[in-house]
């Protein structure tokens, strides 16, 4: 007969208790943001803390308490015994918090023994609306120490189930008032606290639930559903809302983005917005993240759909196209779920007297309120915090391209997720954020960071743009009312010779700086011009010389070898001197190339084949055409070659930037990609033109401005400004072409006009 198998149970030690409080919660702010939870969890309009009996630092006595007071549904004696003493069951399945239309936030059941982070012994006293009495828990570890090994200093095996409370039903006339609640008394504290750890305390619950921001339509602020209370011996310490208020001012007057009512719709695959410049009218956004077909797709669109009122959006799409193109093929999306959004973007670069400059004091606010994750209105602790880069902003700014991605502290933002719209995205168990090795998390934060890297390669730009404009603006106003107050001064003063002369002087010395400037700036944007050219050269040297040095490696291997080895291999090394010697021939013909970008003060005009040039920088682009597989075609026009008197370096220069820019916007289309240039002798014109997304109307006529850039300022913007300003130097002209002869492509065209004087009534 067999024997009859024994059953084991699991027996846990007491100190599961400290695992569950002082191991797994991290530190005393979070734990009575825990308890706070649990109020707003049981439906509650408010919550108090109050600080009793500690000294003016917070310094901890004998009697010190902490109390957390609130109205909320309260607990019966069922609730106590089977599911409050009961760890890790939720006591939020069997609270009534509807009436407040809140999801809870509790779901492991044991962020209720954060009390026991706080202090050795916890006092309940709770109550339900349809009891006419009340319940009192009382937990008392004090002949405990901190491990649960050890009972009034005596070593015990101490297991869970011999943890008792003492219960009791009561009749207390402060409760009763109250109808229903529940109040928690800490005492016995444990940690420490002092001013500096209340106020980290204070900021934490002004983020607890999101900022309410001023309502469009009635220009009022809408108030919150729950309210925290600060106090120290029964004294209103702080009040939240005034905090709050600052963050909304700063908000309201100092963002130079807004972006509001956001949406990411995983169903739909879309994401909608509003958005808003500065104090100007808010307009709708939208992205298609579904990719295009092939078949239907022109020529001038990119793989997803973008739209802004008012804005061109076409250079943003090919941001948020490649980090999330993996996520949206045939019939898939994400598994993160939908999201809400909202942020609010701030110049930390400007001054006091910009228009959204920000001072010291608000600096330093918004570097402490960031971008926050909320689930059902709720803040997810730690995001947002100062040292948290959970967007891995920062991270991606040092890695990549800084100009497409914000730094942390210039944005302040909300996302809004929910228990039931986004399931996958999981609390960890010591309530710190959410498990981040998770597929959905990591599609959210793709999203989001996508999303604003648009935002910075679109609107913030254009603002960029437009703040350097008005400087630009400003100073040549100013440079004009000086010469006018000197010409006042001129007139006023023309009897008084010595005072005329002094103006005189001062004039003088205007013009002469002004003069110098302007040659300055010349030096300058030849140097700005060099800068890109330089670049490209570089990649293709370093590629030469990390070749040669390895054929030089080989060589010296080889010829340490024995004479018979030597000569049995000496076909090899023959290929390998030939192949170094073409190395060394292609780094002279580079370095040949950079000598001439360089215009020299004693550089002089002289006539030039324009052809010529710009096959040599075609040669340049080689590597980079060929791997995008763009294709170049010549188209002339005429019996003659274009000759040109102008200086040779500054040909060289338009036509690097023109093919740098070709190459970036072909890039991001499929198909065929084609550059036409077009040599017309007779008329003294060349024609660039390409197949790619082609130039908004809106961006047109700014296509020449400085600082405007269609490639999210990569480059700053400068490269078409001084194509044309070097060109204005000879007379000549470069401009968008309005004629339909002119118009090779359905992309970008450039009319270069080496016509003396010619300003073409095509120009924009």
């Amino acid at each position: 007969m067999p024997k009859k198998k024994e059953e084991l149970r699991m027996r846990p030690y007491a100190r599961l208790l400290t695992m569950l409080s002082e191991q797994l919660i991290k530190n005393e702010i979070i734990a009575l943001s825990e308890l706070i939870k649990n109020a707003y969890d049981a439906g509650s309009k408010w919550v108090e803390v109050n600080f009793e009996n500690f000294g003016e630092n917070y310094e901890i006595f004998g009697d010190s308490q902490i109390t957390i007071s609130d109205t909320g549904c309260g607990m019966n004696k069922d609730i106590i015994v089977n599911h409050f003493m009961n760890p890790a069951t939720s006591v939020k399945k069997h609270l009534d918090s509807n009436s407040e239309n809140r999801v809870p936030q509790g779901e492991k059941g044991i962020g209720r023994f954060s009390m026991f982070k706080l202090g050795n012994k916890v006092n309940i006293i709770t109550k339900t609306i349809d009891e006419n009495f009340g319940h009192n828990l009382t937990f008392d570890f004090s002949d405990y120490d901190n491990e649960f090994l050890q009972q009034n200093g005596e070593e015990k095996e101490i297991y869970l189930d011999s943890i008792y409370a003492e219960y009791e039903k009561i009749y207390n006339v402060e409760i009763l008032k109250k109808n229903k609640g529940t109040i928690i008394e800490i005492t016995g504290i444990k940690g420490s606290w002092n001013s500096k750890k209340v106020r980290e305390f204070v900021d934490e619950m002004v983020r607890f639930i999101p900022i309410k921001f001023q309502d469009k339509e009635s220009n009022k602020v809408k108030k919150n559903t729950f309210e925290i209370r600060l106090l120290k011996d029964g004294i209103k310490l702080r009040n939240f809302e005034e905090a709050a208020k600052e963050i909304r001012n700063i908000v309201e007057h100092k963002a130079v983005i807004k972006i509001t009512d956001g949406f990411y719709d995983e169903k739909k695959k879309t994401v909608s917005f509003n958005y808003q410049k500065g104090d100007s009218i808010v307009r709708k956004g939208f992205i298609d993240l579904v990719p295009k077909s092939k078949d239907i797709m022109s020529r001038s669109q990119h793989s997803f759909t973008a739209k802004m009122q008012g804005l061109s959006l076409y250079r943003g799409s090919s941001v948020i196209k490649e980090p999330v193109s993996d996520y949206f093929g045939e019939g898939e999306t994400t598994s993160c779920g939908s999201f809400s959004f909202k942020f609010y973007v701030f110049d930390f670069s400007g001054t006091q007297l910009d228009p959204y400059g920000l001072n010291k004091n608000e600096k330093n606010r918004l570097r402490n309120h960031r971008v926050f994750l909320y689930r059902d209105g709720v803040r997810v602790q730690p995001y947002g915090a100062s040292d948290d880069d959970w967007l891995e902003m920062d991270r991606r700014r040092a890695a990549t391209k800084a100009s497409e991605i914000f730094s942390n502290d210039q944005i302040l933002g909300e996302i809004g997720i929910g228990k039931f719209s986004n399931p996958n995205l999981i609390d960890k168990t010591n309530r710190e954020g959410l498990i981040t090795d998770d597929e959905s998390f990591k599609q959210m934060i793709t999203l989001i960071g996508a999303f604003l890297s648009t935002i910075r390669v679109s609107l913030y730009m254009e603002y960029i743009y437009s703040k350097n404009k008005r400087k630009e603006e400003d100073k040549k106003s100013k440079q004009a009312n000086y010469t006018i107050d000197l010409q006042y001064l001129a007139n006023t003063f023309k009897s008084d010779k010595q005072l005329l002369k002094r103006v005189k002087n001062i004039e003088d010395e205007f013009h002469r700086q002004d003069k110098q400037h302007a040659s300055r700036m010349k030096i300058v944007e030849n140097l700005a011009g060099i800068g890109l050219s330089v670049e490209m050269a570089a990649h293709d040297t370093n590629l030469t010389i990390s070749r040669l040095v390895d054929k030089i490696g080989y060589l010296r291997s080889e010829l340490v070898q024995a004479p018979l080895t030597i000569m049995n291999n000496l076909h090899s090394i023959q290929e390998s001197v030939i192949s170094a010697e073409e190395g060394v021939a292609l780094l002279r013909d580079k370095m040949k190339n950079i000598d001439q970008l360089f215009a020299s003060s004693s550089s002089r005009p002289k006539n030039v084949r324009i052809e010529e040039i710009i096959r040599k920088v075609e040669l340049m682009y080689g590597k980079k055409l060929r791997d995008a597989d763009i294709v170049v075609k010549y188209n002339l026009i005429g019996i003659s070659p274009l000759i040109v008197r102008i200086v040779d370096a500054f040909v060289y220069q338009i036509f690097i930037n023109l093919f740098d820019n070709a190459c970036y916007f072909l890039d991001g289309i499929e198909g065929t990609k084609i550059i036409t240039i077009t040599l017309d002798s007779e008329r003294l014109k060349v024609i660039f033109s390409d197949n790619g997304p082609g130039i908004s109307s809106l961006d047109k006529p700014f296509v020449f401005d400085a600082f405007y850039s269609t490639k999210g300022e990569e480059g700053k913007g400068l490269g078409m400004y001084i194509a044309k300003r070097l060109l204005e130097r000879g007379e000549f002209n470069i401009y968008i072409p309005r004629l339909a002869e002119e118009v090779i492509h359905e992309g970008a065209n450039f009319v270069i006009d080496f016509a003396k004087n010619n300003e073409s009534d095509g120009s924009y």
